[in-house]
């Protein structure tokens, strides 16, 4: 009688037993993708911000230096060196006392030394003027529009000057924003067959 009824039961443990391997093995791939951690990212590759466990590091804008090739026409050069005048423009023009005109400083190693001194003279004059610990103050310069004047044909040209239309707006602690068009007047000398910022003047727009 004992026997009888031993059977049955150890059928029942054994059928359980089966289960339990047959969901072990079934769910295993799932685990093993779960708890794999992702390979880190290749040397060079740039990873997307918010990944966790990788550090991110901020590098300023640099000008784009517009080097004249052999195989370029006349029009893709201009268009490059506008690109360039646009971007120069529009970091010579935008600055704040947040962090002491710094950006300013960004500039010196991407123009000639006069124009250097020219830019550090400037913000000397500007921390004078809005010191850091004083009310914030800063300027944003976005560019409306930009032509090449003088030094055309490009490609065989040693010194252009670019005209670039921008959008100022001063914005000063308790102040209501100051928004205003100017032309920055941009000169350009090649340089080992890169164009280099020799100069930059400021006027208002239409003069």
């Amino acid at each position: 009688m004992n026997n009888k009824r031993l059977v049955p039961l150890l059928i029942i443990i054994l059928g359980i037993i089966i289960l339990i391997a047959g969901a072990i093995w079934f769910f295993r791939p799932f685990v093993q993708k779960q708890t794999t951690p992702p390979p880190p990212p290749p040397v060079g590759t740039t990873v997307p911000p918010g990944v966790p466990g990788t550090p991110q590091t901020s590098q300023p804008q640099k000008t784009a230096v517009n080097v004249s090739l052999p195989d370029q026409t006349e029009q893709q050069a201009e268009n490059a060196l506008r690109h360039q005048a646009n971007a120069f423009a529009s970091r010579a023009g935008t600055y704040g006392n947040g962090d002491g005109f710094e950006s300013l400083r960004a500039l010196f190693l991407e123009v000639t030394p006069d124009l250097r001194t020219f830019l550090e003279k400037m913000q000397q004059d500007l921390a004078t003027a809005h010191p850091m610990n004083g009310p914030t103050w800063g300027q944003t310069s976005r560019v409306v529009a930009t032509k090449l004047t003088k030094g055309l044909p490009v490609k065989t040209s040693t010194e252009v000057e670019a005209i670039v239309q921008v959008q100022q707006t001063i914005e000063e602690q308790n102040t209501p924003p100051a928004v205003s068009y100017k032309e920055a007047i941009v000169t350009f000398v090649k340089q080992n067959g890169a164009w280099v910022p020799r100069f930059i003047s400021w006027r208002n727009f239409g003069t």
